[in-house]
């Protein structure tokens, strides 16, 4: 999974990198075919070169031969809402057609199943970033029709399109989702497109489930 993730990042573009999987595939890209890949953490590290996997966006690993390391609200200020950020690389307890992200409740909001840790910094990313990533374990649930609770908004959401809304500062918004060896396009409108990517090893991959909903409705 982290592999067909980090294929989509391409040499030279600026990240701002998410904990969890995105941690994985931003530094295994930058490892391989990514070497000027920049990473930007929000823990205030500006192009990141850590020498091992960092544990999380508090790791010392971070620091030790960044570009810059500086505060929160002047990374989040003067790099993403600037609009100097190229790719948003986000993970998601749920992800649904349009790639709006959950990462608050599975269930209702007022007597969830599960409670999840929120958002962070997903939602300023999923809003400002000029390319958003996600990247989800394929598992069923973790693809429903729509998401118990959008964290992190996709391409449509309310009803409402990126372009339809009001304010928005890039309409691009999030391509596709990764999961596996599959690559889930998102929807803008009712069109949806798929393609598959090879595993590592180059060997077919036989897929049994389709875990992403067929349903046009919005």
């Amino acid at each position: 999974m982290a592999v067909v993730a980090a294929r989509e990042l391409a040499d030279g573009e600026v990240v701002f990198v998410g904990i969890g999987l995105p941690n994985l595939a931003c530094n295994l890209a930058r490892a391989t075919h990514a070497p000027n890949l920049v990473l930007i953490y929000e823990s205030g590290a500006v192009g990141a070169v850590p020498e091992r996997l960092p544990v999380s966006i508090g790791d010392p690993a971070l620091v030790t031969g960044s570009l810059m390391v500086c505060g929160m609200a002047d990374v989040f200020q003067l790099f993403l809402q600037n609009g100097r950020i190229e790719v948003g690389f986000l993970g998601g307890a749920q992800v649904d057609r349009y790639g709006n992200i959950n990462t608050t409740v599975i269930g209702p909001y007022e007597r969830p199943a599960v409670r999840l840790p929120g958002s962070g910094g997903a939602a300023e990313i999923a809003l400002h970033a000029r390319r958003t990533l996600i990247v989800a374990k394929p598992h069923p649930r973790a693809f429903p029709e729509r998401v118990d609770f959008v964290t992190s908004p996709g391409q449509r959401c309310g009803g409402r399109g990126r372009r339809e809304r009001r304010g928005h500062p890039h309409p691009a918004g999030p391509p596709g989702a990764r999961s596996r060896a599959r690559v889930h396009r998102c929807r803008r409108r009712q069109r949806h497109r798929q393609r598959r990517s090879p595993p590592a090893d180059r060997r077919p991959l036989q897929l049994q489930s389709r875990p992403w909903a067929d349903s046009t409705r919005a």
